[in-house]
């Protein structure tokens, strides 16, 4: 088994990207179909063949785009959960403020303008304590 990995070639180095721009009107992106009894490649957009070397590069850079969307889409998965619980709170009236909505009080009932959100404070601990 150990042979199998000595047939095995490592492509390193750069891509130029203008080399996917050169094919004409289409830019032989939006996939392939490749026979598998001889080899060759056609472009599904327009039919056209295409060389097995830039269907791969095209497939390379798609991987590469979608990996970039991944690891962006993590690293905001992560941010939103270090996010405070009071940020979240403050986060989510937001929200419904900019869906054309008020959000509303927990007590009342009544809907909070963004003009006035913020300007009265309360100490946690009397918030915690029933009203006399």
């Amino acid at each position: 088994m150990s042979g199998d990995s000595d047939n095995v070639i490592h492509l390193t180095g750069t891509v130029r990207r203008d080399f996917l721009r050169k094919a004409g009107r289409c830019r032989h992106e939006g996939g392939f179909t490749v026979d598998q009894y001889t080899g060759d490649v056609e472009c599904d957009e327009c039919g056209q063949p295409v060389s097995a070397a830039h269907a791969m590069i095209s497939l390379a850079l798609r991987y590469e785009r979608i990996a970039q969307q991944v690891a962006s889409a993590r690293e905001e998965v992560k941010t939103l959960k270090a996010y405070a619980p009071h940020l979240r709170a403050a986060k989510r009236a937001e929200a419904i403020w900019r869906g054309g909505h008020l959000p509303a009080c927990p007590h009342c009932q009544k809907g909070i303008e963004a003009d006035s959100f913020g300007h009265t404070r309360v100490w946690r601990q009397r918030s915690a304590r029933k009203p006399r």
